[in-house]
């Protein structure tokens, strides 16, 4: 899958192959087609891919109902990032320090040292 290529998109290319290779008479089963569509995802959708490995056959599961599986993830992926980029964090900067300092004890200074000196 290419970087920023819909599931649509990689679909499409993913046919085009393999109406090619039907023309030359090279026939692939379902769980072959099945991992190479998977295999071809990009990192972030690992956690996808392992659970539709380890809990759909793929030698029955059809390209379309893989295709469906990674659309509505896809929908869900889109969803997140877009939440992301909305995502804002308003950071107040200040004098944090010197109100600290304002409010510390005037000896302070002098507990640290008595609290160092060995006795």
């Amino acid at each position: 899958m290419k970087k920023n290529e819909s599931i649509d998109e990689m679909f499409e290319r993913f046919q085009t192959i393999l109406n090619g290779l039907k023309s030359l008479q090279t026939k692939f089963s379902k769980d072959q087609n099945n991992l190479k569509i998977l295999d071809s995802l990009p990192k972030i959708w690992e956690p996808k891919v392992i659970i539709i490995s380890k809990v759909c056959d793929l030698k029955v599961f059809t390209l379309d109902e893989l295709i469906g599986a990674l659309r509505v993830h896809e929908v869900h992926l889109n969803n997140r990032d877009h939440l992301k980029a909305n995502d804002t964090i308003a950071l107040k900067g200040g004098d944090t320090i010197k109100r600290r300092e304002k409010g510390r004890p005037r000896n302070f200074h002098k507990r640290k040292e008595r609290f160092r000196k060995p006795s």
